[in-house]
């Protein structure tokens, strides 16, 4: 049968903070506002583990994946970036119509000086994998972005057709969420966050499928002083934080919701991995700041 090898991507800036996060959403529902399906019922499941042989060996984390699932992940280190490395993980089952996937955590600038505009426009890729890209709320992300970007992988990879956006919401309550798990008093100070979550359609090789995605974003803006003699007002730095894709029969997502949510709730991190990539991360971040003085 027909496996999607779509990789997806989990920034490791905010890995302390994702474990009690996707806790959260499993008793608060990520996306969904059906919270009643928290039984794994007669679902069997194996444990993952993801290990890595880069610049910090080890184990890095594990998951619970559905018995009869494929599960792919790719551990991605990066030269002279921070974060140090990535993670890319799908599951899905043997015929591609239910699948579970966790997006990247992406950072985006935009700069409203004139002249810096001008030399960096939209599309620029500015420093490592931070792009300039004029602010999008999660609707307009979602709609102009995300989706037509999963639509153009799903063309390539399968027969489609009748690919739809059925609706997109706001979702104000799961940001709220994110900046509760995050710390209200220092993460709330440094972003403006806000969720949407938008709901698609499609025939895949004859199946009736329908997604659910849900993006939050945080907006930072700031004055940057020192980069010239001169000061560059409204720096605008804003992120994709965190984006779930849930993909399910049509009519079979809401039962699905429940073991998604519970299998992100499964995700722990090696403890000891953790403490050698800090250890390493704060390494790479002193000479970073060292090259700058």
């Amino acid at each position: 049968m027909r496996n999607f090898k779509l990789f997806i991507l989990v920034s490791i800036m905010l890995l302390p903070a994702f474990l009690p996060f996707s806790s959260a959403l499993a008793k608060e529902g990520f996306g969904s506002n059906n919270n009643d399906n928290r039984d794994r019922g007669d679902w069997q499941f194996r444990q993952e583990t993801v290990s890595t042989n880069g610049e910090v060996q080890g184990d890095v984390f594990t998951i619970d994946v559905p018995e009869g699932w494929d599960f792919d992940s790719e551990i991605d280190w990066l030269d002279e970036e921070l974060p140090m490395f990535t993670v890319y993980f799908v599951m899905n089952d043997q015929d591609g119509t239910s699948l579970l996937g966790v997006l990247p955590m992406t950072n985006y600038v935009w700069f409203t000086d004139p002249w810096l505009e001008s030399q960096m426009p939209e599309g620029y890729q500015y420093s490592g994998s931070t792009t300039v890209l004029e602010p999008r709320d999660p609707s307009d992300y979602l709609e102009e972005l995300l989706i037509p970007y999963l639509e153009d992988i799903y063309r390539d990879q399968a027969r489609i057709r009748n690919f739809e956006i059925v609706d997109v919401e706001d979702r104000d309550d799961l940001a709220d969420l994110y900046v509760r798990m995050m710390g209200v008093e220092a993460f709330a100070e440094y972003y403006d966050c806000s969720a949407a979550v938008a709901h698609v359609e499609y025939n895949e090789d004859g199946i009736d499928v329908e997604e659910q995605i849900s993006a939050i974003i945080g907006v930072h803006s700031e004055d940057m002083i020192g980069l010239t003699s001169w000061t560059l007002e409204n720096v605008v730095n804003w992120t994709v934080l965190l984006s779930v894709v849930e993909k399910a029969p049509v009519g079979q997502l809401d039962e699905m919701d429940g073991v998604y949510v519970d299998i992100l709730s499964s995700m722990e991190w090696n403890q000891d991995f953790m403490d050698d990539y800090w250890a390493e991360h704060d390494e790479a971040w002193q000479a970073l700041q060292d090259q700058q003085d």
